[in-house]
């Protein structure tokens, strides 16, 4: 339990935090699928090795830069203002996009509202940070978005796959864990 709730006598709470950030948990529903896809899932797992590799999800309900109920824009976050010299810009290090991994296909840039060419930035990985060919002008908001995916590994070393009567296969539910690296 990452958070341990304290019910004073008075009816009041303190609250512990045990761990510095919170992590998504995602169950992957056990259900019964053709036993291609069974033998999919075991041959993935098997390559990440169960729960000792991380690897790259898209979350099904959270995965673009898009405000609730709205399409993903070019304006959704913001990286920084231009001063005509700085050609590096930073994803977020703190906030809601600060773990997300951008899909690169994806990514759109703008520089004062305009969408910028791709062949204009680069998206160094590593540093996870956007390198413009020619810097933004003095006073030119750099924003972008795109759609993302999360860092997980799964949550067990063991992987249940079962066959049924009528040559499809049954799992038990999988269960990914967020991860940060």
């Amino acid at each position: 339990m990452p958070v341990e709730v304290v019910t004073l006598a008075s009816g009041h709470e303190r609250r512990n935090r045990r761990v510095a950030e919170m992590r998504r948990r995602y169950t992957l529903p056990g259900t019964t699928r053709p036993i291609e896809e069974a033998q999919l899932l075991a041959s993935f797992f098997n390559s990440v090795d169960g729960q000792s590799q991380s690897f790259q999800f898209r979350d099904p309900i959270w995965n673009t830069t898009a405000t609730v109920g709205q399409s993903m824009s070019m304006l959704d976050i913001t990286l920084g203002t231009g001063d005509g010299s700085t050609s590096i810009f930073p994803w977020p290090t703190e906030g809601e996009f600060r773990r997300v991994l951008p899909e690169i296909a994806t990514l759109e840039i703008a520089v004062d509202g305009n969408l910028t060419a791709p062949s204009a930035v680069i998206w160094n990985v590593e540093q996870r940070q956007l390198e413009f060919t020619d810097p933004p002008a003095n006073g030119a908001l750099v924003t972008c978005g795109c759609a993302f995916r999360v860092q997980v590994r799964f949550g067990t070393d063991a992987l249940s796959i079962s066959t049924t009567h009528n040559g499809a296969a049954m799992h038990e539910d999988v269960i990914l864990q967020e991860v940060f690296e």
